[in-house]
């Protein structure tokens, strides 16, 4: 487990402001990580690069 110091920075590298409405709270994540949770959540890996990107995965089924 991390210590509170530790948290802290990592959330700085990763968040980039954060909104807190009724008690819930929304992130801004700083790039490129909001890009990796839209990957995550709509599944779309491949949709990351091109076929001239050295990180285009194509999907196997």
């Amino acid at each position: 487990m991390q210590n509170p110091e530790e948290q802290a920075k990592l959330l700085k590298i990763v968040l980039s402001n954060c909104a807190l409405d009724d008690g819930n709270l929304y992130p801004t994540y700083r790039k490129p990580f909001g890009l990796i949770l839209k990957a995550a959540e709509t599944k779309e890996w491949w949709a990351w690069g091109n076929l001239h990107s050295p990180f285009f995965l194509p999907i196997i089924t």
